[in-house]
């Protein structure tokens, strides 16, 4: 029977960003389900007994060290030594992976202060005591770990997760897989906006094309203030256990009753997010959509055509994510269309310049309607929300770039309304060619 392992990655957070993201995914791929406690807030006394629960819980422990220390509790000791020494006295199976070179890491990645310099070197050779083994960067970690965990899967068999439908006629199991919930983030300050901010990066394809970290941690407030138009942001995120696997970012704007998805994702790695995740975002996006205090008419979501600059067709990916968003919106009782027409997506952020890029443009009725074309009126009542109101919305009213931002927008939209035919055709699922 095939089986599932649990496993606690132990780390610090901000400079281990990429390289726990090629562990984590390594550790998917063989069928592992990691654990990654260091997303929570390290200063409640209840989150401390939760950790211990997992380690408790899990199979298998990973510790990661590089440049910095961490956060300590109020002891001094630091959280991820305590998770460490904590697994060592539960007997637990335990991989330590020491970065070998950790003078040469950039300033921003070592601990500045002495005390914390001196903590880490103490950890640093307790933890060299035991067998470890030593990286330099994120691939080399990552290849490790996939040696040490079949050796120590070989070696220390655990108990491990069966699926329910391998289990022996009157099997049973308390739990045999780990499915797929959506949780809605409403503050900066819920337990998985890092995880979000983990998954985001991972599978950001430019700075010029995404949000900065700064920009995406705006999203995470429910009903921001100081915007120029009102707007209701909507963060879902997919949970693989205790794991975020996937996101949508979603922006109501009840004055317009429209709405525009500004970013999804999922973690490609986990075959149960990627069956499952988007679908069930979708759906719970859905509903909220649908319930009186919104009444949403429709829904956009712009999708890069991924080609050159200059490219105005959807390359054979951008196909694929067009067919795929159109098949998952089916799915839950949606029909979305593309409004086949030469559309352009500015710059995300003021910091790369003047750049626009091709994009296609989805729209999902939710409570409207959309027939086999859209009349050119109509389209520029779409074009001025999403130029002014969508992307307009990047910065607050405050914000010293808002001017120069909005007059930007204001030169896109007048290009591209001027280029705009009569009539612009919504395509359905089935008049999109295949890639």
């Amino acid at each position: 029977m095939d089986k599932f392992y649990k496993v606690f990655v132990s780390s610090t957070y901000e400079d281990l960003k990429a390289a726990r993201t090629k562990v984590i995914f390594k550790l998917l791929e063989m069928d592992c389900y990691p654990i990654a406690m260091e997303a929570f807030p390290a200063t409640d006394d209840d989150v401390w007994l939760l950790i211990q629960k997992y380690i408790d819980n899990c199979d298998y422990y990973i510790l990661i060290l590089a440049g910095r220390y961490g956060s300590t509790d109020s002891d001094g000791v630091g959280f991820v030594e305590k998770e460490y020494r904590y697994a060592l006295e539960k007997g637990k199976p335990i991989a330590a992976f020491l970065h070998s070179d950790i003078v040469k890491l950039p300033l921003g990645r070592r601990e500045a202060k002495t005390v914390s310099r001196k903590k880490l070197e103490e950890f640093r050779r307790f933890v060299s005591r035991k067998h470890c083994r030593y990286w330099k960067n994120g691939s080399e970690l990552a290849s490790a770990v996939g040696t040490s965990m079949h050796r120590n899967i070989h070696d220390n068999p655990a108990v491990g997760l069966v699926r329910s439908d391998q289990l022996p006629s009157g099997g049973t199991v308390a739990r045999t897989d780990a499915e797929i919930t959506v949780h809605r983030i409403e503050s900066t300050r819920d337990k998985n906006c890092r995880g979000l901010y983990s998954l985001y990066t991972a599978l950001s394809d430019g700075p010029e094309t995404n949000y900065s970290t700064k920009e995406l941690k705006q999203f995470m407030t429910r009903n921001p203030k100081g915007r120029h138009v009102k707007v209701e942001n909507i963060v879902l995120v997919a949970l693989w256990g205790d794991m975020v696997v996937g996101f949508l970012l979603c922006h109501f704007y009840a004055d317009h009753k429209k709405a525009i998805i500004s970013y999804c994702g999922i973690a490609k790695e986990n075959e149960v997010a990627t069956r499952f995740g988007m679908e069930r975002m979708l759906r719970t996006l859905n509903d909220i959509l649908r319930n009186g205090n919104h009444g949403c008419d429709y829904l956009f979501f712009d999708i890069s055509c991924s080609g050159s600059k200059s490219s105005k067709r959807p390359s054979n990916a951008c196909k694929l994510r067009m067919r795929h968003f159109q098949a998952m919106s089916c799915n839950v009782g949606n029909e979305a269309r593309w409004l086949k027409f030469e559309f352009k997506c500015p710059e995300v952020s003021l910091s790369y310049g003047v750049q626009v890029r091709p994009f296609v443009l989805m729209c999902v009725p939710i409570e409207g309607q959309i027939g086999s074309s859209v009349p050119k009126d109509k389209m520029r009542e779409f074009l001025e929300f999403i130029y002014m109101d969508c992307y307009g919305d990047l910065y607050p009213k405050t914000d010293s770039h808002w001017a120069e931002h909005q007059q930007r927008l204001k030169k896109v939209l007048a290009d591209t309304v001027k280029k705009l035919p009569k009539s612009v055709s919504a395509l359905k699922l089935d008049q999109i060619s295949s890639p």
